[in-house]
């Protein structure tokens, strides 16, 4: 387990259901985060998440986006996430 309590278990499960149900939110993410708009035709990956954020991939590029505050377990991970999403840019 890593020492803030995102277990690789807990940042798989997290990393399949964003990837899985969530592409509507990692274009999101990407826009508000770096400027980059992608079309909805474009798939996007979450390729890794921990305590501070989380990369999104996007044609062979990695982009890291860092959570406000650090999260401590898939609820606080899932609660960040949601709020980045309904987050105006």
């Amino acid at each position: 387990m890593s020492p803030a309590g995102l277990d690789a278990e807990t940042r798989a499960g997290i990393l399949a259901h964003m990837n899985a149900d969530h592409q509507a939110a990692l274009r999101h993410y990407l826009r508000c985060e770096t400027g980059i708009v992608v079309g909805e035709d474009e798939p996007l990956e979450m390729t890794q998440i921990d305590e501070r954020g989380f990369v999104v991939r996007r044609g062979g590029k990695d982009y890291r986006i860092a959570f406000e505050a650090p999260v401590h377990s898939a609820a606080e991970a899932r609660q960040a996430l949601v709020g980045m999403a309904r987050k105006a840019c």
